[in-house]
This record gives structure tokens, C-alpha cells and sequence, in this order.
């Protein structure tokens, strides 16, 4: 029946991989291809037309107020002709989908298996934290990549991933927005993203306006579109106003959530200098977004980053649209320029990146040329 959940086609559990890993590399591997030295960024196979499409919550599942949502995201990319598996527990209530070993369990069941080409979660959550330790990164780096599509919480897996795992990943829109196509020319879907070789370069522009607030799956079930009810510009921090103002940087993108990623600062999953020195000479396009902070909350994780060295290699550091807060007249605009200012790197914010759609297709890992001019931004990203 479309929309309900189904078993996963059996693949090798996480046991078989780490008893039997270089029979499982060699079997997951395309003929002709190898595992590719560490430090180089890895991208998956690009999707076909009956992709399977894999779906599990490794962070919060979906509650029972928007499982209409939810079963229509999973019709809609049935109707696109292709095959939909899930893994673990997805409808629930709770703050988490389950226990952070059955969540680690059912994300490794959905990459290991060299039938799923693709892994979309229905969207973040708060403590998708807890599964980092749990997860066998040896194996994923020795194993063919897989796609994950996704933004918020699940930033704190796709880091990782391109950290400790050299694959590349996209963050943009997750499952339940999927219904939704680009609403403003120039901006990818991310199944035509995902679709793309190796090598292939694909070209964003900025979208002209976007929705200043969430959408509300529960009374709007089966939209297809956006309520883009507000003006955008991305600023060049320090430059706002000035016309004449321009941008144009190249560097290998890291981007996520600032709420979920600096936790991680200090870890073996948030080293982002140690990334810098493996792709160095190039330098880094560092995007970020904030979901819950408020404005002195968003510039406390700014100077975190700041004094752990993410920003030394950057060529540039993007902000995606916040409505975060202000505290005291301190507004998000000013904690950038608090902790940002004297890094002799540029900052542009109100970018289309993150929490307030619609967002540009950002590839982790990916080698990018970004230009901001008069308020817009023409993004272009290699896989390669």
C-alpha cells in the first residue's frame, strides 16, 4: 500500500561488516573501481531512474500529528518511479526515534547495503549526537558511498561523514520537503543533483524571496510549494548597502547546522582544521546556519569555532537566514560581526542555506566558486 512503511531488503548487518569487511568492500565496489586514498573526498554513484531510495530516523522520528505528511512524501517518490525501504522505528513522539544503538543500527543497515543508492531521513531532531560513537566510520570509508540528503540535526552525521568517511553529502531539503520542487529559478532539487557523475559541475543562483516561517505539515499535509512572503538580499558583513560591493571566492565546501555542529567542536567528528590541512592548498567555503539559538547563543558557537581554527583556512564564511532572536538589542547581524570581525575573511549572511526555505543544494566536500554581487549569488559546485 503506498505511504506505508516497509521492510528494508536484506543487506549485510553491521556484525558482517566488521567480521568480513574486505569481502564486503570488494562486493560493494563497482567492477573497476577502488578504494580511494584517504583524504579524498569520495562522491556516491549518481542516482538511476528506479533508485532506491532509503528512509530512516537517526534522529527524531515523525510524530503522529504530521504522518500524513509523511506518507505523502514517500507516494510522491514512488510516483517518481522509485523504490522506497525503511529501517528502524519512524513514527513516534519522542524526543528520539529509539535508543541510540537501534538508530545507529538501522542508518549502517540503509548505507551498507549496496542496493539502497540513496538515504533521506524525514528530517532533524535534537540528538542525533549520541549515535556518533556507534558508528562503524572504518567500514563506511572501505564500503561504496552512498547519498544522504538532509539539513539540521543530520548535519551532525554529515560532517562526520566527509570527515571521517571522505564522502560527500547534501545538504538542502530533507523528506517531508521533497514534494516541493526548487521554487525560484536556479535553485537544484536534490534528486537531479544526486543524478549527476563524478565530475559534473552544476550552477545555483539565489532565490528572490523565501518563507520567514515553518510550514505547518499537520494543516498542510500534501502542499507542493513554499510561501515565499519575503524579500531576500545576502549581505557582505560590513558592506550592507554598498552596490558596488562584490564577492567571488573558490574553496571546498563545509556547511551545516552551527546548533548541532559545535558540540563537535574538539572531537574526532568536528576536526574541520584537520580537513583543511588534507585539501590544503585549496581553502574552505564555510556554511552555516542556525535553527534554535538565539542572537548571543548564535555568536557564543561563532567564537567556539573561531578560537578552534575553523575559519583559518576559509575563503569565506556564508550565514544562511536565521530568525534567530535578539538579546538586548544584540542581534544575529551583530554576533557575526562580534566574532567574525579581524579574521581578514569575507561574511556574507542571509544566505539560502538552512531553516527558512527555500535552500540551495550545498555538497559537502564538493569544490565550489561563489559570487555575490548587489544582493544576489551565483553558486557553482564540481563534484570532483
Amino acid at each position: 500500500m503506498v505511504g506505508e512503511e516497509v521492510a528494508p531488503r536484506p543487506g549485510p548487518s553491521r556484525r558482517q561488516v566488521i567480521g568480513g569487511l574486505a569481502a564486503l568492500a570488494g562486493a560493494a565496489l563497482a567492477p573497476g573501481c577502488s578504494v580511494p586514498p584517504p583524504g579524498s573526498t569520495r562522491f556516491p554513484p549518481p542516482l538511476p531512474a528506479d533508485a532506491t531510495v532509503g528512509i530512516c530516523a537517526p534522529s527524531a522520528g515523525v510524530p503522529r500529528a504530521v504522518v500524513d505528511r509523511y506518507r505523502f512524501s514517500v507516494s510522491y517518490l514512488e510516483s517518481l518511479g522509485y523504490r522506497v525501504v525503511t529501517a528502524g522505528r519512524i513514527i513516534t513522539d519522542e524526543i528520539v526515534s529509539a535508543p541510540a544503538e537501534q538508530r545507529a543500527e538501522a542508518l549502517q543497515s540503509l548505507l551498507f547495503d549496496p542496493r539502497v543508492d540513496v538515504v533521506v531521513p524525514p528530517w532533524g531532531g535534537e540528538l542525533l549526537i549520541d549515535i556518533l560513537p556507534l558508528v562503524d566510520w572504518d567500514a563506511l570509508r572501505q564500503t561504496e558511498p552512498t547519498w544522504v540528503v538532509g539539513y539540521s540535526d543530520l548535519s551532525s552525521f554529515q560532517l562526520p561523514y566527509l570527515l571521517n568517511a571522505d564522502t560527500a553529502s547534501v545538504v538542502g531539503s530533507n523528506l517531508l520537503e521533497t514534494p516541493i520542487r526548487p521554487p525560484a529559478r536556479g535553485l537544484e532539487w536534490w534528486p537531479d543533483v544526486v543524478s549527476l557523475p563524478a565530475g559534473a559541475t552544476f550552477t545555483q543562483r539565489s532565490a528572490p524571496r523565501y518563507q520567514a516561517s515553518d510550514v505547518d505539515w499537520e494543516q498542510t499535509p500534501t502542499t507542493t510549494r513554499f510561501d515565499l512572503d519575503t524579500r531576500s538580499r545576502w549581505e557582505i558583513l560590513g558592506r550592507e548597502g554598498d552596490r558596488s560591493a562584490e564577492l567571488s571566492v573558490t574553496g571546498r565546501v563545509v556547511v551545516g547546522t552551527i546548533d548541532v555542529l559545535a558540540p563537535l567542536v574538539g572531537t574526532p567528528y568536528g576536526d574541520v582544521p584537520r580537513f583543511a590541512q588534507r585539501v590544503s592548498p585549496e581553502r574552505l567555503i564555510i556554511g552555516l546556519d542556525a535553527a534554535d539559538f538565539q542572537a548571543a547563543q548564535y555568536g557564543r558557537a561563532l567564537w567556539g569555532l573561531r578560537m578552534a581554527g575553523w575559519f583559518d583556512s576559509a575563503a569565506a564564511i556564508v550565514l544562511g537566514r536565521t530568525a534567530a532572536q535578539p538579546v538586548d538589542g544584540f542581534s544575529a547581524r551583530d554576533a557575526a560581526d562580534d566574532a567574525l570581525r579581524g579574521l581578514d575573511v569575507p561574511v556574507v549572511y542571509n544566505a539560502d542555506l538552512g531553516h527558512l526555505p527555500p535552500q540551495m543544494a550545498w555538497v559537502l566536500g564538493a569544490r565550489a566558486a561563489l559570487d555575490v554581487v548587489d544582493g544576489g549569488a551565483v553558486l557553482r559546485q564540481t563534484l570532483a
